[in-house]
């Protein structure tokens, strides 16, 4: 199969990953709230004697 995509030489840096930073920053917004939801979750089971 003949491909016809142009093959450009990899410059390291220039890649744009605002995408990639927006991801992660939500990945790990969401793992602190599931972290603090879940802590909030024990402290209230252990103050009921659940």
């Amino acid at each position: 199969m003949v491909s016809h995509h142009e093959i450009t030489e990899h410059k390291h840096g220039h890649m744009d990953i605002s995408h990639h930073q927006a991801t992660f920053r939500g990945f790990i917004k969401a793992g602190i709230w599931v972290s603090g939801l879940s802590i909030a979750v024990l402290v209230f089971m252990a103050l009921a004697n659940a």
